[in-house]
């Protein structure tokens, strides 16, 4: 185990292991993991793997908590929740608006982020920006979407947020004052 001297005051442990590579199949591949306790996602691993023989390198954050499935529900109504508001997502959870009209589903590739709910919906609107080339009835939606979630970004159009969570560890934080707004059901755990 190494100090964690120099790291975080949130850094609860780190190991270093040397193993085989899945590239090149050397034991040149070393592993090094740092444990933190963070106040938003609760325990994290961060794993960072590297082969001294052939270059690979991999990244990779594990959630070691779970506060049980979780889905939130905050109705958007002016400009200032578009600018205070922030949206705390962990990659296992699904994000979208009936309103809107747009779904971020959770993958094997899923995208943890912290934002405020404007730079959320500025992203959303460079990817359909970005889908250009559509024809007929799906251009028309991508356009209408561009269109109803730019009115959504200034203000002029009320939509609401949800995120559904499996592990709990996702947040809609509102602007102070507008806490009374959000809600919060706790969703039964899947029998399997």
């Amino acid at each position: 185990m190494e100090s964690l001297e120099g790291l975080s005051s949130y850094a609860e442990g780190v190991y270093e292991v040397t193993d085989k590579c899945p590239v090149c199949g050397n034991r040149t591949l070393t592993i090094r993991g740092v444990v933190y306790n963070t106040p938003y996602f609760g325990r994290l691993l961060l794993e960072v793997m590297n082969c001294s023989t052939c270059g690979f390198r991999y990244m990779d954050i594990t959630y070691l908590d779970s506060k049980g499935p979780v889905k939130l529900t905050y109705r958007v109504t002016d400009r200032v929740d578009v600018e205070r508001t922030w949206v705390i997502r962990s990659a296992e959870a699904k994000v979208y608006s009936p309103d809107l009209g747009f779904t971020l589903a959770p993958g094997s590739a899923g995208e943890a982020m912290i934002t405020p709910l404007e730079g959320l919906i500025y992203r959303l609107i460079q990817y359909a920006e970005a889908m250009r080339g559509l024809e007929g009835e799906a251009e028309a939606r991508r356009l209408a979407f561009i269109r109803e979630a730019n009115e959504a970004l200034n203000g002029f159009r009320e939509f609401t947020l949800i995120i559904e969570d499996p592990t709990g560890n996702s947040i809609i934080k509102p602007p102070p004052g507008r806490e009374g707004r959000l809600k919060e059901d706790r969703l039964e755990v899947p029998q399997g």
